[in-house]
């Protein structure tokens, strides 16, 4: 975290990995806290991958086969 004399305020520069320079400023502790909360839910957000498109009929996203054949329903009872 810097300040600034000349302008009077805060910045902090990111220190870990980002596909490009991260900076943030704000004119109060407090307010510069709160972009760089902002600023790390960004960068996480753009990490995770987008999902998968539904590999069943029913919609259901899983990254694990099924074991049972999909017309099986193993919370009902057999009539």
């Amino acid at each position: 975290m810097l300040y600034s004399l000349g302008e009077r305020r805060f910045y902090a520069i990111a220190t870990w990995p980002t596909p490009e320079p991260l900076m943030v400023a704000a004119d109060t502790v407090e307010e510069l806290e709160e972009r760089m909360r902002q600023a790390e839910r960004d960068i996480a957000w753009r990490a995770f991958p987008t999902p998968p498109p539904p590999d069943r009929c029913d919609g259901i996203h899983s990254q694990v086969p099924a074991v049972a054949p999909q017309h099986l329903h193993p919370y009902r009872r057999a009539a």
